[in-house]
């Protein structure tokens, strides 16, 4: 510190309740000679004024101030607290701790003012987790749709919020790990905070540092940084040390084991991946196998090894397993004899990590008496009602016990779905309340709260019509998850944010369903293709499984792939999250299935139209359309049937001179359904209209179709409306189209869920393109493009705003 902060250490002092009759002796602690302080007192006033002097001199390093470590925080600090001056000198660490919160998110304002993606759902999970008031949400969404707007708001309310509690920004850094367009944001942020306030932990002794240096120079990656220090918490009971260390040793003994002959490095990456999705990020950081070791001991707990314990047992490394089975049952006896009060707020991690965010939080209450109970009452209720994905955090007791665990956030549909089928079991287990993440399943009521919630429904339901569905609860198999934030298109939808919680009650249309939100109550049309269930998925996989033939290469390998139903099913679901409009296609392929849908064929004088149609149907149009055709409609199709269409070479040769138009709609466009229409826009050169429309394409299919026609000198219009799986993600790729294509005359953007920054970026583009005649947007942006952008006086007359 200098003498300019003197204001701000007299201030930082005040705020710690220093008293300052203790000048003279805090002078001396500092290092200020006797006769320096003399003569402050022989000069000075009063008491206010003899401090200030005093902390002048120790800013100016006056006397043996850098003896005494110099005038810093850290020698405030020390001082304050050989004067037993305790409560001042911990109010002060926590001052410090705030200032150096406040420095690492200075640091990244800059990037985070600029590159921070969908701050409106980033906000919404703030406020869930208590790091922003509603107020501040308001806000947020009021500074809609302005991009920067928002950010400016948020970033400003992040501040105030670790400026009051500098672990928030921790809390802040994990949230934004949980969006995939700010992981390396959340990331480095992480990265930084652990840096700076790792220091308070205990670090494990040098022989396991040099362990992990040993087996780091044994990897296939010899490119690797000095080994970092492992953090450890500290534990009240002599029993978790010991099990701790017993721990370590299993630990050391299984990484050797390893290091010995290590699985290839990606394929062990690709296995944890599909283990615990929620880990994908800070895999893509890894390089090395010691790091992957790393990652997989931070997600061991004291009683929890599954994820070592899958790795071993999948790679066969018969070695290690002794050591974990001896370690499982050490485990075992311990649960058994040791008591729940010598656990109550004891860790169970095994290394120091930040606490999980509310939303991958499970949270048991149980009427029981702590010293009634063993610590395998608890394992056991807890893995019979949620499973082994589930880790025990701690345990608390007042009245009751409280037991707290954590769970991948991908998985809260699923974990869900189990409690709830398990709901008995817990209730006779005396179970009071039941919550996972912000939703509360199951909570014990007083007769008398009993009586009034009967009576408040008995009245609402003589209020409502009988609609049966509304006056029902949500049930688990009603419940989804919203993979996508989704802002209102039309009038009848509402809005929702990603991973948010939707109850949904009726699907009378394919990618329209009627629900409501279980966190803003909002009632209305729900797209289908934003939202997802782990159970549904489970159904289209036993779908896939059942039928007589799947066209999708990738749905033919996991059916043909000789593993076990559990291992088939991993492969299923990381599909479904690579490809984001699979799930909207197998609902539909499913949907027909069940119903025994008969496709149609109309065929008109120069246009053939295909609704729902059969593969068989496909192939018959295929052979009998000739050159006297100018337009082909494939409506709701199968993706066997799209495939069938759009893999045909008689449409993608030169020979097929007539056709003008190909419009598909309400029909989901997998990988592989866009690998083969790339192929067929760029072999084809008589296509001159393209509509892809109604829920058909996502973000990845844009990209790939952009690439294709960045350098078509064919097509002259693409119509992408109503698809809202195109977000902001896509922006990129069409501002890039507009500056390569020198074909298209106009375009359609409408009813998308591009953001109002990725209309601004194609806006740019398109006063760089002088041929594009009608650029169709979206309404909603208009205001903020008309103020933001400087330049669209020069293209108003080329951009159509559509209302809905």
């Amino acid at each position: 510190m200098i003498l300019e902060q003197l204001i701000d250490v007299l201030n930082l002092l005040k705020r710690c309740d220093f008293p300052q009759t203790r000048w003279h002796e805090l002078g001396l602690t500092l290092g200020l000679h006797k006769n320096t302080l003399d003569n402050i007192k022989r000069d000075s006033n009063t008491t206010y004024e003899y401090l200030i002097e005093c902390l002048s001199q120790w800013l100016s390093r006056a006397d043996n101030v850098d003896s005494k470590g110099g005038a810093t925080f850290d020698s405030l600090s020390d001082a304050l607290k050989s004067m037993n001056e305790n409560a001042a000198a911990d109010k002060l660490d926590q001052e410090k701790r705030k200032a150096k919160a406040i420095d690492i998110f200075s640091t990244h304002h800059p990037l985070l003012s600029q590159s921070l993606s969908d701050p409106v759902n980033v906000a919404i999970m703030l406020q869930r987790e208590g790091i922003i008031t509603g107020q501040v949400l308001a806000s947020v969404e009021s500074a809609s749709p302005s991009v920067p707007n928002q950010r400016e708001v948020l970033l400003a309310a992040i501040i105030v919020a670790i400026q009051s509690k500098y672990s928030l920004l921790q809390t802040f850094a994990s949230v934004l790990c949980k969006f995939t367009g700010n992981v390396k944001l959340g990331t480095v942020i992480q990265r930084d905070n652990d840096k700076v306030f790792n220091d308070a932990a205990q670090v494990i002794s040098d022989d396991e540092a040099q362990e992990s240096s040993e087996f780091s120079s044994s990897d296939s990656n010899k490119s690797i940084p000095s080994v970092a220090p492992l953090y450890i918490p500290q534990y009240k009971s002599e029993d978790f040390d010991v099990l701790y260390a017993k721990f370590a040793k299993m630990f050391s003994n299984v990484r050797k084991v390893i290091s010995q002959s290590p699985p290839p490095l990606e394929e062990l990456k690709t296995f944890i991946e599909d283990f615990n999705f929620d880990l994908e990020a800070e895999l893509s950081l890894i390089k090395n196998q010691e790091s992957v070791m790393r990652l997989i001991r931070k997600n061991c707990s004291l009683i929890n090894i599954v994820i070592l314990e899958a790795v071993v047992e999948h790679f066969e490394i018969h070695n290690a397993q002794i050591y974990i089975y001896d370690y499982k049952r050490e485990i075992k006896e311990f649960c058994r004899n040791l008591s729940v009060d010598l656990c109550l707020n004891e860790p169970f991690d095994v290394v120091r990590t930040s606490p999980p965010l509310k939303c991958e939080t499970a949270t048991y209450v149980l009427g029981w008496e702590a010293t009634e109970h063993k610590l395998k009452d608890v394992t056991d209720i807890v893995s019979k009602s949620s499973g082994k994905f589930v880790k025990l955090i701690n345990i608390k007791s007042t009245q009751s016990i409280t037991i707290t665990c954590s769970f991948p956030h991908s998985l809260t549909e699923a974990l869900i779905i189990k409690l709830s089928d398990n709901l008995e079991l817990l209730k006779k287990n005396d179970l009071m309340e039941l919550t996972v993440g912000y939703c509360t399943i199951w909570k014990k009521q007083k007769i008398q709260e009993i009586q009034e919630s009967l009576e408040e429904e008995v009245q609402e339901i003589k209020e409502q019509d009988k609609d049966h569905d509304k006056v029902n609860k949500p049930i688990a198999k009603s419940v989804f998850i919203a993979r996508y934030g989704y802002y209102v298109i039309d009038s009848v939808d509402i809005s929702f944010s990603e991973g948010e919680w939707l109850e949904i009650y009726r699907k009378d249309d394919s990618f329209y369903w009627k629900g409501r939100s279980l966190v803003s109550g909002d009632e209305g049309d729900i797209p289908s293709s934003c939202v997802y269930s782990m159970l549904e998925s489970l159904q289209l996989l036993e779908f896939i499984l059942s039928v007589e033939e799947v066209s999708l290469p990738i749905l033919q390998k996991i059916r043909n792939d000789s593993s076990s139903n559990d291992k088939k099913a991993s492969y299923f679901l990381k599909t479904i999250n690579d490809d984001p409009i699979m799930i909207s296609a197998l609902r539909q392929d499913k949907e027909q299935h069940d119903k025994g849908v008969t496709g149609s064929v109309d065929w008109g004088f120069d246009r053939v139209s295909l609704t729902s149609p059969s593969p068989v149907q496909c192939n018959e149009v295929i052979s009998s359309i000739n050159n006297n055709f100018k337009e082909i409609l494939l409506h709701s199709s199968s993706t066997n049937s799209t495939i069938t269409i759009l893999s045909s070479t008689k449409l993608s040769t030169l020979n097929l001179r007539t056709v003008r138009r190909f419009e598909i709609w309400l029909t989901p466009l997998t990988n592989d359904c866009i690998q083969y229409l790339c192929i067929l826009i760029t072999n084809n050169r008589t296509i001159q209209e393209l509509d892809i429309n109604g829920h058909s394409i996502s973000d990845r299919g844009v990209s790939n179709i952009c690439q294709a026609l960045e350098h078509s000198s064919t097509l002259t219009s693409l119509d992408l409306y109503h698809n809202p799986l195109i977000t902001s993600t896509s922006g990129q790729a069409l501002s890039h189209l507009l500056l390569n294509n020198s074909s298209l005359v106009e375009l359609n953007l409408t009813e998308t869920s591009l953001s109002a920054e990725s209309i601004l970026l194609i806006l740019q583009s398109l006063s760089n393109n002088k041929n594009i005649r009608i650029l169709k947007l979206d309404e909603r942006h208009e205001e903020t493009c008309i103020n933001t952008y400087p330049n669209y006086h020069l293209i108003q007359d080329r951009v159509d705003w559509w209302g809905y």
